[in-house]
């Protein structure tokens, strides 16, 4: 059979109220917040930042958001029982310049305290990025 996944049931489906009970007391609570994108593999930094500061938050109920160039996603995440380390996976859907897109994702935290992942788009393009976080106001 296949690996050990913390938070899964008998038949392989995620137990999703313990593992987001876990996720909300306290285990990934540094994810949680307003992150700055500084850079991604694709993209320089001009273009990241072509409409508006590009901007990933992640918030407490399993929602979030992003911008960078033209695109604005909204984020549906859980947390990745199976990687190794903590990190989150999620779904995404928003808009590119008024035209519909999707995709999927992840982003943990590294050692430096740099929000890191991966953004993909469905049928298109897919980056890491990397970004910092941002002071509450």
């Amino acid at each position: 059979m296949g690996r050990d996944c913390p938070g899964l049931s008998s038949i392989g489906q995620v137990d999703e109220a313990n593992v987001r009970q876990k996720y909300v007391l306290g285990v990934e609570r540094h994810l949680f917040g307003t992150w700055r994108i500084v850079e991604m593999d694709l993209w320089d930094l001009d273009a990241i930042e072509l409409v508006g500061p590009a901007l990933m938050e992640v918030s407490t109920d399993g929602h979030g958001q992003f911008a960078f160039i033209a695109v604005q996603g909204q984020l549906d995440w859980k947390p990745d029982s199976c990687s190794t380390g903590e990190r989150i996976a999620f779904t995404w859907e928003g808009d590119d310049e008024g035209d519909r897109v999707s995709g999927r994702g992840w982003a943990s935290v590294d050692d430096a305290d740099h929000l890191i992942g991966h953004i993909y788009f469905h049928l298109g393009d897919d980056s890491g990025f990397r970004a910092v976080r941002q002071p509450e106001a």
